[in-house]
């Protein structure tokens, strides 16, 4: 843990998935009833709302009623019992390593049944907190990943939220989605290790051919800042684009985790660190760190993020 660093608190509280899974045994409306009014699951519904996804009552109903939820039970129950008797800190720890010296990492970790298997970092009575997809497959060292991976990025909000004011510019706004590429390499631990080191072969694949297309997402990110700091992007297209290059593991995982691994082998760890601060000191770290001949970002845009307000 980083020096001056208040210690990690993370809080499991597995209400919503309790709920959900009396739901699943029972049937019975009273348990029903219970879940709907879960703070959770209402916090969970408010999220996926704002972003224009909500899960319909009808809908969620009707998964936790089907057959292969039912199957799923015992190994639903099997690994929310594992989760909860997980010591969290060597996740937080994980996650401190790539924060700045001051950071501080108190959350609740929320495990959650629903029919998006997506974990997600939102916040929940006034601070960031991890609602965490409860999956079976996701079990010791793998489960401290996932954690690790988001307890970075509630180490990171903290430090967006100490200069909010210039984070008003949409551009900049948008570096810290390169975060994700961050929090990749402090959940592997280092850049020795195989951002899905621990996964399956498919995993391990599917990162590997996205890490090939590195200069052409580079460029496409390049061209989409440009287009935002010269106001040539409304906010709907902005968004659109913006979310692409998220995908399943997409370009702001891909080039963001190559950046900030160059970096640390290049010009160490601590310099890496800086760039959770203020992200556009990301993009110019990384030039610094490789050839003329590689794939880096041009003069034109580090000048216009260095000139944005």
């Amino acid at each position: 843990m980083p020096a001056g660093a208040a210690e990690p608190a993370v809080r499991f509280d597995a209400a919503e998935a309790d709920a959900a899974l009396a739901f699943i045994a029972t049937h019975a409306e009273s348990a029903w009833r219970w879940l709907c009014q879960c703070e959770v699951w209402r916090a969970l519904q408010f999220r996926e709302v704002s972003l224009g996804v909500g899960i319909p009552d009808d809908e969620f109903r009707s998964y936790l009623l089907s057959p292969i939820i039912a199957k799923r039970a015992n190994a639903l129950r099997a690994a929310l019992e594992r989760w909860s008797s997980t010591d969290l800190q060597p996740a937080a720890a994980r996650a401190l390593a790539y924060l700045p010296p001051d950071a501080a990492i108190q959350t609740i970790l929320f495990p959650v049944i629903k029919p998006r298997p997506n974990s997600f970092v939102f916040e929940f009575a006034g601070q960031p907190a991890l609602f965490a997809n409860l999956d079976p497959v996701l079990t010791g060292q793998r489960f401290e990943n996932m954690v690790a991976h988001e307890l970075h990025h509630i180490g990171a909000f903290a430090a967006y939220r100490a200069d909010a004011g210039r984070l008003r510019n949409a551009a900049i706004h948008w570096l810290t989605c390169f975060g994700e590429g961050l929090a990749v390499l402090a959940a592997a631990g280092g850049p020795h290790v195989h951002p899905h080191a621990l996964d399956s072969a498919e995993e391990r694949a599917r990162w590997d051919r996205s890490m090939q297309g590195f200069a052409d997402d580079l460029q496409s990110i390049e061209r989409f800042l440009l287009d935002l700091l010269n106001g040539r992007l409304a906010e709907t297209e902005a968004t659109r684009l913006g979310y692409s290059f998220y995908g399943v593991e997409g370009p702001w995982y891909t080039v963001g985790w190559r950046m900030a691994v160059t970096v640390e082998q290049n010009q160490g760890r601590a310099a890496l660190v800086r760039a959770v601060e203020d992200p556009r000191l990301l993009l110019s770290l990384y030039n610094d760190s490789v050839s003329p001949m590689e794939s880096r970002w041009s003069r034109q845009l580090l000048n216009a993020l260095a000139a944005a307000r």
